[in-house]
């Protein structure tokens, strides 16, 4: 046991979900039958109906050690908050700002209260919490059962462990990452020139007296201070510029429109939404970029999703903690130098028909595969680095096609690309290396394909790995194994 890597996990649960916590306590120990092998320990850091305690005994010093002392905190709430929880979640935000550690999940079981039971103290402290919380920019997941609750953080955690940095006190994933830029957003004074090569000022100056184009500011008055009202109001071909700032809000785009951050960087303007997609494009013709679109909730809701003609989105980031980061649905955008990443299920998904074109795209870190192309959609696939996908970083199925070209594919845990089910991409000019448990290519139960000029070295299973009623269905030519 002396070898082992010890992780902290502070476990905190009012009385009312004693029971989710003994199950997730349960969960935990059988983890570590699993973990343990691998030379990890989980701690679970108990205290009994703590929030309850910490209001009669006044433990909040002792309290607050155990916080500091622990690599991760989770919160588990219901109907009601306890007195000192605003203090109590400081102080895990102060640590975090100071040491990168603890990290901080918070989750609230969804409930169903008879009016005879309602407490409107209790549901006024729940919504004062969840207000604190979105004002510190950290974003809650909700959770229906405890089955619900396990699936949810076991994905967090394997994630985590995947890494392997939280062997260092560096470490911080993609969530606790948006807290520092949140707080570095809300002190920063952003220059002039930060908005490509034009002048901000300017920008507005022109607004007056050009009626095309509406500035949003989140710190002017309503309708002006979210996108949404600018949306609004706003005529078929204008465009909508959107100053640094984070906007709480769900984005419906049924008219053509441009929706441009006035920065370089696509994480200085963020939208945030949750039980709805981010951002849902509903017409032809729009323009998308310098934004980043986030997405939490309750419900499998991706970050974005197209829905109909051609779009132009470039320098985005799309992440879902709760669904996919972006998904294309019979439609045909092209998507340029975005980053598409940390997604509960998968990155990218073109299905029902869809084209287009994704290009010198980032995509890491998905939960499912980094790009899945289903349903007879035919995009283009180039210029691309796609890695470290917990399955596949690329899978074509159910008729899907695609040209798949000079792409960086590599450290996925399934194959760099794999193919069944009627899918036959055009796969070409790729590098493909370090996929741990298929070849680099894989194609099975049906798959089809043609794979020429590919350098495939380096995967645990070979280059190739085609089952035998496949061989007849595919072409190869001048890969190198």
């Amino acid at each position: 046991m002396t070898n082992l890597k010890t992780i902290k996990i502070f476990l905190a649960s009012s009385s009312e979900l004693k029971e989710d916590r003994q199950q997730f306590e349960i969960f935990i120990r059988r983890k570590n039958s699993q973990y343990v092998k691998q030379g990890i320990f989980l701690d679970l850091v108990l205290w009994e109906d703590f929030l309850d305690a910490m209001s009669n005994t006044r433990l909040q010093d002792e309290y607050n050690k155990a916080i500091t002392e622990c690599d991760i905190v989770i919160s588990l709430f219901k109907t009601k908050v306890g007195q000192y929880t605003e203090e109590e979640v400081m102080t895990a935000w102060e640590a975090f700002k100071k040491n990168n550690k603890p990290l901080i999940y918070t989750y609230f079981k969804e409930a169903t209260i008879s009016i005879n039971q309602v407490n409107i103290e209790n549901l006024q402290s729940l919504k004062n919490f969840k207000t604190k919380l979105k004002n510190l920019g950290h974003f809650y997941t909700g959770y229906a059962n405890i089955e619900g609750l396990k699936l949810k953080f076991d994905n967090q955690l394997t994630k985590l462990l995947a890494k392997r940095n939280l062997q260092s006190e560096r470490y911080i994933d993609s969530d606790q990452l948006q807290l520092h830029q949140i707080e570095e957003l809300k002190n920063k004074k952003f220059p002039p020139t930060t908005f490509s090569d034009t002048n901000i000022e300017s920008s507005i100056a022109q607004q007056v007296d050009d009626p095309s184009m509406i500035i949003v500011d989140p710190n002017s008055k309503a309708p002006l201070n979210t996108i949404t009202g600018a949306i609004s109001l706003a005529e078929p071909g204008m465009r909508i510029l959107i100053l640094p700032g984070i906007y709480y809000e769900t984005l419906i785009l049924n008219k053509s429109l441009e929706l441009i951050g006035m920065s370089k960087r696509a994480k200085d303007v963020k939208v945030h939404g949750s039980n709805k997609p981010t951002l849902s494009i509903q017409a032809s013709g729009c323009r998308i970029s310098n934004i980043a679109f986030y997405q939490s909730g309750s419900e499998s809701n991706p970050a974005g999703i197209v829905t109909q003609g051609r779009q132009d989105i470039q320098n985005c980031d799309f992440s879902s903690s709760v669904g996919s980061g972006l998904i294309i649905s019979n439609a045909a955008p092209l998507i340029r130098n975005s980053t598409i990443h940390n997604s509960l299920q998968f990155g990218v998904i073109f299905e029902a028909q869809s084209h287009g074109t994704i290009e010198n795209c980032d995509i890491y870190e998905n939960g499912l595969a980094n790009i899945l192309i289903r349903e007879h959609s035919n995009p283009t696939v180039k210029h691309n680095t796609i890695h470290n996908g917990y399955q596949s970083g690329i899978y074509v199925y159910e008729g899907g096609q695609g040209l798949i070209e000079k792409n960086e594919i590599y450290n996925n845990c399934h194959a760099g690309l794999a193919t069944s089910e009627e899918g036959s991409p055009i796969v070409r000019n790729n590098r493909i290396t370090n996929s741990l448990y298929y070849g680099g290519i894989y194609v099975f139960r049906r798959g089809s394909g043609v794979f020429e000029n590919n350098n495939l070295k380096g995967n645990i299973k070979g280059g190739f790995q085609v089952t035998e009623k496949c061989k007849p269905n595919i072409w190869l030519a001048n890969n190198k194994e």
